[in-house]
């Protein structure tokens, strides 16, 4: 058994969310008609549970004349999820460039709300799926081949 101090497990890495460099789908091209290049944020444990808390919750589940409704003596609780925007929310959070809260981008695409950006910029499913699997993938949330496959391609 090693003996370690505890200064072994105090990494000023540890409190930063490290930026990769990933390729970005094919449809995206620079100056040059190389394919473009998508700085992305690999966020922490900790900021992934606050976005999930953000889109996760209990709420009073009510009925259809907006009453709480109770069984036993107890308010019966609805589970509210919005998968949706919690993924949204975590790709508009870990991409560094584009900025998707970019003034001049959102004019572009006609956005005034930031969540609106990941679907416009990324328009076609499978460029959205693209980058949403490298945001999953760098947060540690998607494992297989697929995740192996982004970062073998990113590296090359």
């Amino acid at each position: 058994m090693s003996n370690a101090s505890i200064k072994s497990f105090m990494r000023s890495k540890a409190r930063q969310e490290e930026v990769v460099s990933v390729l970005a789908p094919e449809g995206f091209v620079d100056e040059k008609g190389e394919r473009a290049v998508l700085k992305v944020k690999r966020l922490s444990t900790n900021h992934i549970n606050k976005v999930y808390e953000q889109y996760n919750y209990s709420t009073i589940a009510r009925d259809e004349n907006k009453q709480p409704i109770v069984r036993n003596n107890r308010i019966v609780k609805d589970f509210v999820q919005d998968a949706e925007g919690n993924i949204n929310r975590l790709i508009v959070d870990a991409l560094v460039f584009p900025d998707l809260h970019d003034k001049e981008l959102m004019e572009f695409y006609g956005c005034v709300d930031v969540m609106d950006m990941p679907h416009a910029v990324f328009a076609s499913r499978s460029e959205y799926e693209y980058v949403r699997d490298v945001v999953m993938k760098l947060s540690g949330t998607l494992s297989g081949e697929e995740c192996e496959c982004i970062i073998n391609e990113a590296k090359n």
